[in-house]
């Protein structure tokens, strides 16, 4: 039996880091992000009065460091990816917001520094939910600073087409609302609908599943936890489907 190939719909850099962390499992990967990722850092950014960043994405964080020699304010990530990212572009001072907006937004008393100040959210300029809004019902003082934009792309990637066409992939895989809508797009505009029956959308949260028409694929299967890690193991356990109910 060969092993599962998964389709990675995410943005590039991200892409090509899942990508190889499927192959260290034994598994294949095709990469089709469906959304590029376009920072200019020539765009000047407003840091007067900002004691707090809170990076929501790995693209804030890049976006961020291509726009600011600053490391010396505290952080709040979004979770432990951001986390890290954000250690791996050097600021000190990163609290790990527990893994989901939710909780860095319930979580933000605790995380943020005594005189948080204004507290900068960096974003990219189209953003699900209202952090800013929440932590502002909540005392702070926040501005929001859209540092990168999401460009959906004009096709899937050829070889990810093929693949469909061929039934070679087991699943595809989605991180966001945004992606499962492009894939919808992008697959019924390369006349690929008709192979996906036989595959499994594999969703980061129900959000997300609930972008994507159930009747079009084998199964839709959720993580149990909305994080990387969680989806990961979901992939670790393939073919058994994740612990929560699947959408049908």
């Amino acid at each position: 039996m060969s092993p599962p190939c998964w389709l990675v719909t995410r943005p590039q850099p991200d892409a090509d880091a899942l990508a190889a962390r499927l192959v260290g499992l034994g598994h294949r990967a095709v990469v089709s992000p469906v959304m590029d990722i376009r920072i200019d850092p020539a765009q000047p950014l407003d840091l007067g009065g900002v004691n707090t960043l809170v990076f929501t994405s790995t693209n804030g964080v890049r976006a961020f460091a291509a726009r600011s020699p600053r490391r010396d304010l505290p952080v709040v990530a979004v979770g432990k990816r951001t986390a890290a990212a954000a250690h791996t572009a050097g600021f000190a001072d990163v609290r790990d917001g527990g893994g989901t907006v939710a909780h860095l937004q319930q979580g933000f008393p605790a995380l943020a520094p005594q005189q948080p100040g204004i507290v900068l959210h960096v974003c990219g300029r189209d953003v699900a939910g209202d952090l800013p809004h929440a932590l502002q019902t909540q005392g702070y003082t926040v501005r929001s600073a859209p540092l990168y934009a999401a460009e959906p792309a004009t096709s899937l990637a050829p070889e990810a087409a093929q693949a469909l066409a061929n039934g070679d992939i087991s699943g595809v895989l989605f991180f966001s609302a945004r992606t499962a809508r492009l894939f919808d797009t992008l697959s019924a505009e390369a006349g690929l609908r008709p192979a996906l029956p036989h595959v499994l959308a594999v969703c980061l949260s129900p959000a997300i599943a609930s972008e994507l028409p159930g009747s079009c694929w084998r199964e839709i299967w959720i993580s149990p936890m909305p994080t990387s890690e969680s989806l990961m193991e979901t992939l670790r356990r393939y073919p058994s489907p994740p612990k929560v109910p699947l959408r049908s």
